[in-house]
Parts: structure tokens; sequence; C-alpha cells
């Protein structure tokens, strides 16, 4: 998605490889597989905050070959419907509001936007 929209490039940060090894040892991390053909992954970490506990979505990707299908959405609903939830207040993430395809198949999957962050240059 990043290699292929432009206006993207500087916006998103695709998580390195040593990360997701990382996220594989200490986090959640979920492979899809359609017709039985690696498709993508869905990377989560446990985070606590002064308020609440949470899995934060750090990395999901859907290879291009699955994209504007409506595997993302379904990807995504089955990884929340599977994630224990004792001890979790909520599922949180981060998308840059340019992020279309992102924030729609987060919507669909019945998230919310609850914070928006602003950077001013000074």
């Amino acid at each position: 998605f990043i290699k292929n929209t432009e206006s993207m490039h500087n916006k998103i940060e695709k998580e390195s490889f040593e990360t997701l090894e990382n996220i594989l040892k200490n986090g959640i991390l979920f492979k899809a597989v359609i017709d039985n053909e690696f498709a993508g992954v869905f990377a989560l970490i446990r985070k606590k905050s002064l308020f609440f506990k949470c899995y934060f979505v750090r990395e999901e990707i859907l290879f291009e070959k699955f994209r504007g299908k409506g595997y993302g959405a379904i990807f995504q609903r089955k990884v929340l419907d599977t994630l224990p939830t004792e001890e979790i207040d909520i599922i949180c993430g981060g998308i840059h509001s340019e992020n279309y395809p992102s924030l729609r198949t987060a919507f669909k999957c019945g998230r919310s936007v609850i914070e928006s962050d602003f950077f001013i240059k000074l």
C-alpha cells in the first residue's frame, strides 16, 4: 500500500522485520491464509497506561493480491473476535487520517475514532 500510494510515503511507517520478530516472541501475531496462500499478518502488543490495559494494533498487512476484496475487514474481525479479553479494557491502534483503506476496514469492524492528534510546527 505505501509503495503504491505516493501521498502516504512520508506519513505511514511500516514495521521492521525485527519489530515483527519481537512481536512474534512477546506479542500476538496472526497470519492470514486465503485459499491455502499466505495473505498477510496482524500484529498486536499488550500495553498498560495510567487509565487502561489494551491490545495495541502495531501492524496489519494484507498483501496486494488480496486487497480490495473485503478480506481486510474479515481478517481484522476474526482477529478481534479471537483475542482473549480477560484483563484487557480496549483494543486500540493508530491510523493516519489519510489512510482511507485502513480507516474503512476499521469502521467495518466496529472500531471508531476516539482521539485525534494534531502536530503544529513551532
